[in-house]
Order: C-alpha cells, then structure tokens, then sequence
C-alpha cells in the first residue's frame, strides 16, 4: 500500500504544471491528505539545488500545503553514494542521486556521463536526459530501490 501510494504521489507531482496560479480563489490541484516527505540532498544550498527547491514550493503551493517535501541538506539524512540505499529502506521518500556516484546500483544510467556528449543546447540535453530517465530498463533498474526518477539536474557548464 505505502509503494503504491508513493507512486501516485510522484505521478500527482510529476503531473503537476510548472506555472503560476492566481492567489484569488483556487481549488488544490491535488486534493488528499496532510502528507511530508524528506529529500537527500548533499552538499549546501546552491545554484544546483534550485530546481528541487522550486519543485518543492510548487508542490507545496499546489496542493495547498498538504503535501510538503522538506530538503534536508549536508548528508544529513544519508551520504550521497546510499540515497538510494535510503529510499529502499524507507528512512526517506525522496532523494537526489548522482548514477556516477554509484554506477553498480543504476548501470543504464551512466550513459549519460559519457564525455563530450554534443548537445547543441540545453533543450536537447533536457530531452536526452528525459529520454533515459523514462527508458524501460532504467525504470526497471530504479524500482529495485523502490524509486522512481522525477527529473534530471542539467548543469549548464557542460553544453556550448
């Protein structure tokens, strides 16, 4: 029950639109109980983390504040190379994983750290990584840690 309900959880998020909504009067785009969820994420603060950040105030704003993703950063909850030994034990619901950290736990997924990869822009190096990240066996790989990926992390200093 608890993994079919993180997974229409993410589905929820994952479905929810990126954009503003007005602050007149709105319904909750997702309507269901008080839920909060911890994320693992290494490291300080910074220009990285922005799109988890911006994911978790929208998530929180769309559903009214009843579904809460609260970052918790620093190793805090788990060193960077067992996010998703974490999430497979159940110490937290979300994390950010880097496959390169762990190449034996998610191994389709390093593909995409081969170098000098030639993305002309960032828009085909969010499709690309989309691409994997909803290939078949990378999603067969992640639910062996009872994971599911929501969304890629695309540093910019790597496309011309």
């Amino acid at each position: 029950m608890k993994k079919l309900f993180t997974t229409l959880a993410i589905s929820a998020i994952v479905s929810l639109p990126l954009t503003s909504i007005s602050t007149v009067t709105h319904a909750a785009a997702v309507d269901g109980p008080k839920v909060d969820w911890n994320l693992s994420m290494w490291g300080k603060p910074r220009g990285f983390t922005k799109g988890i950040e911006a994911l978790s105030e929208e998530v929180s704003k769309q559903t009214d504040g009843n579904f809460n993703i609260k970052v918790h950063y620093g190793s805090t909850l788990s060193k960077p190379k067992e996010n998703l030994d974490g999430i497979s034990l159940g110490a937290f619901q979300m994390a950010v994983t880097c496959m390169s950290y762990h190449p034996a736990k998610v191994p389709s997924g390093t593909v995409l750290d081969m170098p000098f990869i030639p993305f002309k822009d960032m828009y085909q190096q969010a499709d690309a990584h989309d691409a994997v990240l909803n290939h078949p066996q990378i999603l067969k790989e992640f639910k062996r840690w009872n994971a599911v990926p929501v969304m890629p992390a695309l540093l910019p200093n790597y496309v011309p």
